[in-house]
């Protein structure tokens, strides 16, 4: 017997934003217990031990690595990606395919980003950049070395822009405007409050209750701009009356198929299996 999963992508961003806010909230109730402890109640034995420092602070501290902030942007690029590649399939199939590889690029763009996101790839690439700016700095350090790690997106969005731009002024308006503030969101995020980040660790240092509640809002930041995109994508594919489907064949071990439909009640629904 074949049990069909459907996923309404309608339902998927108020389920997000609900995550969102757990996640964010969890992350400031950990940093404040943190900076409790230590610093008002001056209680060692808490905030020091093994346990609080893993499963309250290390498992929530959006300033941490491999926990839950960094799993819940790594879904949401996720998503991101399957949406984008979603819609590349159904604009391949429908009557004006011109751009449909562009989805499919960005749909691999946001794959590397969430692997990016995972494993810090782009500390490893802007190493060199390091280097360089050290090396024309006559060997001193320099300011807002965590900027470097960004340096490799600018080159790329750099030289991406004229591939993009056409597909780009091509699409609804709406659409537009909501990549738009998307990704004025992240960008506000990633190096408006990074910069607000990196000055108050100058004064208070790192691991300091100010700068780690800056970079919790920077998360924040990036996690909302990620989720509108994905509002935005789900309010694109709703223009081509889809919806998203997964089923499972448990009769005889097949495979499961990941596949768009018509979601228009009064005729016959149509798979387009896209694996």
């Amino acid at each position: 017997m074949e049990d069909l999963l459907t996923i309404y992508p309608k339902k998927l961003f108020p389920c997000l934003l609900k995550a969102f806010l757990v996640v964010i909230s969890l992350s400031l109730i950990a940093i404040s217990l943190d900076h409790y402890f230590k610093n008002i109640a001056h209680n060692q034995a808490i905030a020091t031990s093994y346990t609080f420092k893993t499963y309250v602070v290390g498992m929530f501290d959006s300033n941490g690595e491999k926990n839950i902030p960094t799993y819940f942007s790594f879904l949401n690029l996720i998503i991101s990606a399957v949406l984008l590649g979603t819609i590349g399939k159904v604009v391949k199939d429908s009557n004006e395919p011109r751009y449909y590889k562009r989805w499919y690029l960005l749909g691999c763009l946001f794959i590397f980003l969430a692997l990016d996101e995972l494993l810090m790839l782009h500390e490893i690439m802007g190493l060199p950049f390091i280097a360089l700016l050290k090396f024309i700095n006559n060997g001193n350090e320099i300011s807002f070395v965590r900027f470097t790690g960004f340096i490799p997106y600018f080159l790329v969005g750099f030289f991406s822009f004229a591939y993009f731009l056409n597909w780009f002024l091509a699409l609804p308006r709406r659409t537009m405007i909501s990549f738009v503030v998307s990704g004025l969101v992240v960008v506000f995020g990633a190096l408006g409050v990074e910069m607000i980040g990196e000055y108050l660790i100058g004064i208070y240092g790192k691991y300091s209750f100010p700068y780690k509640a800056a970079t919790t809002f920077e998360e924040s930041f990036e996690m909302l701009g990620i989720i509108y995109f994905i509002k935005a994508l789900i309010d694109y594919l709703e223009t081509k009356k889809e919806t998203i489907s997964l089923g499972f064949d448990f009769r005889n071990g097949q495979k499961s198929h990941f596949a768009s439909e018509e979601a228009t009640p009064e005729v016959n629904r149509r798979e387009k299996h896209l694996i």
